[in-house]
């Protein structure tokens, strides 16, 4: 077998084969050869959550419309059956209005993000497999060692190569790696449609001698007919939750890939 004469010490003294793993590398330009990329997958939501509060109803008594303040006002927060506290008694003699005083709003409302998962690269783009050289050969002056051609020089930490041995592949032995993403975000937009009150002629929600009336929107409606005879009863119901949900933020790369135990072969 050819030898060549080296300064070094023989613990250092390494053969390029299929081993046992001993390390793994960088590139042979000394710069860590993983890719710092982080990306995270698409973000959707899973749908808007929450409800729609009840409205509330003003009643403008003896008035001909629903101007300033009301004489009474309701807001039961369920959708029971009430009966009003007071009424025309046998005949409204005079208009009686009523109108809402406030919408049904958004409620509780959550959009929660799902994906925006991590996504990874390999942390490291190659594995150097390697093992010591048997005993090395004689023959050699004091401070050198005789090895076989194919050999490498092992040697710990970053280090330039001896003249003549012009592969120089730097390694690591291991690494923390702490790449990942930030938590993904989502804004919503909400609004409630369909709020109303229905007025009823009786005092049980079921109707009467004139038909059932609905109070919604911004109309001002004339119940006089309905609050004669001693009774009248309403029911309030809640709108109906609309909107969506939009990715807002998050997804963000975070984190690093901190090597260590660098080590640098050098072979021809």
């Amino acid at each position: 077998m050819s030898k060549r004469h080296i300064q070094g010490d023989s613990g250092g003294l390494f053969q390029v084969r299929s081993y046992v793993v001993l390390m793994i590398t960088t590139n042979k330009t000394g710069m860590l050869f993983w890719v710092m990329l982080v990306w995270a997958t698409s973000v959707v939501s899973d749908g808007l959550t929450g409800s729609c509060s009840y409205p509330t109803m003003g009643w403008w008594a003896n008035l001909t419309a629903c101007n300033n303040n009301p004489t009474y006002s309701y807001s039961p927060n369920d959708n029971n059956c009430h009966t009003f506290p007071i009424n025309c008694q046998a005949t409204c003699t005079n208009d009686q209005r009523m109108r809402l005083t406030s919408p049904s709003s958004p409620t509780g409302i959550s959009c929660q993000a799902s994906g925006g998962g991590a996504t990874v690269p390999p942390l490291w783009s190659d594995e150097h497999h390697v093992c010591q050289l048997p005993n090395p050969g004689g023959g050699c002056g004091s401070g050198s060692v005789c090895i076989a051609k194919q050999g490498c020089v092992r040697q710990t930490g970053p280090q330039t190569c001896p003249s003549g041995w012009t592969q120089a592949v730097h390694t690591y032995q291991s690494a923390v790696d702490t790449r990942d993403c930030s938590n993904c975000t989502c804004a919503s937009v909400s609004f409630c449609t369909g709020a109303k009150f229905t007025v009823y002629d009786d005092d049980n929600c079921a109707g009467g001698t004139n038909p059932n009336l609905d109070v919604a929107g911004s109309n001002c409606v004339s119940v006089q007919n309905l609050l004669d005879e001693w009774t009248g009863s309403y029911r309030a119901f809640a709108g109906t939750l609309g909107g969506s949900c939009q990715p807002m933020g998050g997804g963000q790369p975070t984190g690093s890939v901190t090597p260590s135990g660098a080590v640098t072969l050098c072979c021809r």
